[in-house]
């Protein structure tokens, strides 16, 4: 992975990233697909979890966004879905929100009180500071 000119964000929380990891699968509500089509296969993909303020990464994308790739996942509720692998060792960094923000990425306030990118696909100067935030080996894998 050399300079990536997009990667994506998809949200997890603490009952949702053990399947998330589990499956190699990022979800999110049907009505969001239209802000996941821009995701090509390769991209670089990060998980937010929201329970804890953590970017989980890195992973790159094996699919397109599309509905539905794992039925079963979820319980249906996040039927929007990209599956991926992982890149290299998993990495969990702190304070996502104050790293986002950083990097120049735009965050809204969830009901939760939980910062979390406006939308999850994220392109230009903001890949590249976002990812120089995980170890070496995982941003050359």
């Amino acid at each position: 992975m050399t300079n990536p000119e997009r990667c994506f964000i998809m949200l997890c929380n603490r009952y949702t990233e053990q399947e998330c990891l589990g499956r190699n699968l990022f979800g999110d509500r049907e009505w969001r697909l239209q802000y996941l089509e821009a995701i090509q296969l390769g991209d670089i993909g990060i998980l937010l979890n929201t329970s804890k303020d953590e970017l989980i990464g890195i992973f790159q994308s094996q699919s397109k966004a599309q509905l539905d790739i794992q039925e079963d996942a979820w319980n249906g509720e996040f039927r929007a879905q990209v599956q991926v692998q992982q890149l290299g060792k998993i990495e969990r960094i702190c304070e996502a929100s104050s790293i986002l923000a950083e990097a120049g990425i735009k965050l809204i306030d969830l009901p939760s009180g939980a910062l979390v990118p406006l939308l999850p696909v994220q392109e230009g100067n903001c890949v590249e500071k976002l990812l120089k935030n995980f170890k070496k080996e995982n941003s050359n894998a």
